[in-house]
């Protein structure tokens, strides 16, 4: 209610039509394909032919959900974007990271519940502490980034998830121990997600013409969402057929995806530039001294 005094609406004047229905359904029924391989790819078989026709199915798709957003009137995703070299990657980066990121919170839950036989209560106040580190270190990245560009947070902050994901491989069959063995961990990859997340998406619109930040934005966050649906699939792979003889094996495999998201986003943001904010123009007041 407040927002309607306090926010100007505005438009895209030269917008005439809706985003393309037929790439979007290309896209959706890509990934959902891709999610279909990796979650049944355990029961039917890594080289079954369900695998291989659902891998090939979303190839399929996906390659005409590229071309058709080429040559839409108004395509669902504009193509044209990709050609920013700093956008591009920190749109890889963004999906790389959302998948481990994904990952992790789901693993998260199912070890503590499983393997430490945690209430979800107990497993809830448990996880707290990561996402509440998270705040504070966002903050700080951002003015870091705003002083000094994207690239040295980003790098750090995936090399800082990555060793989280390290010490959570040491860990599976640790005996339940909140303070000395839970607690630094849920520090160290709440504060590699603090580095990276906020991060990933300024760097991504970093450098667009105002007139596509939003479209920019929105692509990006429409990535992030893309590689969260592969990181729930790669959990329910890894742990929905796992008896409890395999368990252990899953929840490392889960770990060192951890570690392989967050060496990847620090790869992949290797080649971001972006360089300081500017300072916003101040107007002189009249009669000041200039």
């Amino acid at each position: 209610v407040r927002g309607k005094s306090l926010l100007l609406e505005s438009r895209d004047e030269a917008a005439r039509e809706l985003p393309d229905a037929l790439g979007i359904v290309l896209l959706i029924a890509s990934v959902a394909l891709f999610a279909l391989a990796i979650v049944q790819g355990a029961g039917w078989g890594l080289s079954g032919p369900r695998t291989l026709a659902s891998l090939a199915g979303g190839a399929l798709l996906f390659v005409c959900f590229v071309l058709r957003s080429r040559t839409a009137a108004s395509p669902a995703v504009d193509l044209s974007l990709f050609s920013n070299p700093t956008y591009r990657l920190a749109n890889m980066a963004t999906f790389a990271f959302a998948i481990a990121f994904t990952a992790m919170f789901f693993n998260f839950v199912f070890f503590l519940t499983q393997r430490w036989a945690y209430t979800l209560f107990q497993a809830g106040l448990a996880i707290t502490p990561g996402p509440l580190v998270v705040i504070p270190v966002a903050i700080v990245a951002g003015r870091i980034a705003d002083l000094r560009g994207h690239r040295a947070v980003l790098v750090s902050g995936g090399l800082v998830f990555a060793l989280g994901g390290a010490l959570l491989y040491s860990a599976i069959e640790s005996p339940p121990d909140f303070l000395r063995t839970w607690l630094p961990r849920a520090l160290v990859t709440g504060t590699g997600v603090g580095l990276v997340l906020p991060s990933l998406s300024g760097a991504a619109v970093h450098g667009l013409p105002p007139g596509r930040l939003a479209l920019g934005s929105a692509i990006n966050q429409a990535v992030r969402q893309l590689g969260s649906v592969i990181g729930v699939g790669l959990v329910i792979a890894l742990l929905g057929r796992a008896d409890p003889s395999g368990e252990i094996a899953a929840f490392r495999s889960i770990a060192a995806i951890l570690v392989a998201g967050g060496v990847l986003t620090s790869l992949l943001c290797l080649g971001v530039r972006t360089g300081p904010r500017a300072a916003p123009l101040v107007p002189m007041l009249p009669g000041a001294a200039p």
